[in-house]
């Protein structure tokens, strides 16, 4: 189907697309795992503190270090947000994760105390049967001592 204004004869999808995309890249959130990360948590915190995602139309990249956790200077997207996982492989690409069975308990935590204001997405990477529960914050609870 294509859409044209019928009169002018111009196609009106590069104006739709140049419109919508703008909008959509914020709600597309790229995770990228590194090669050879095994089962467990993950955690990007969200903190002005530290540098911003690197962004582009295809949406807002997450790369996430060897020990399963990153930090970038992004808030937290409240709106409806479609979140699509990768890992790296040997040769620098990357290919796509089977969510079904390797991503699990995704979740935003906030640990929050005196002294302490820390706010991450986090999931679990690997079989669903391996993954523990209530110990999703660990991993930033090791990263912030002022939070124990």
């Amino acid at each position: 189907m294509r859409l044209y204004l019928r009169r002018s004869g111009v196609a009106i999808w590069p104006l739709a697309i140049a419109l919508l995309l703008p909008a959509c890249q914020n709600r597309i959130e790229h995770f990228v795992l590194p090669e050879g990360l095994r089962a467990g948590w993950v955690a990007v915190e969200l903190s002005p503190r530290c540098p911003p995602p690197r962004s582009s139309i295809g949406g807002t990249e997450f790369e996430v270090g060897p020990d399963g956790y990153a930090c970038y200077g992004a808030a937290l997207n409240t709106n409806l947000v479609y979140r699509r996982y990768f890992q790296r492989e040997p040769g620098g690409g990357r290919h796509a994760v089977n969510t079904e069975s390797s991503i699990h308990n995704v979740a935003t935590l906030q640990l929050s105390s005196k002294g302490c204001e820390v706010l991450a997405i986090s999931f679990w990477f690997g079989p669903a049967h391996a993954a523990p529960t209530g110990q999703a914050g660990e991993l930033l609870r090791a990263r912030h001592p002022e939070c124990r």
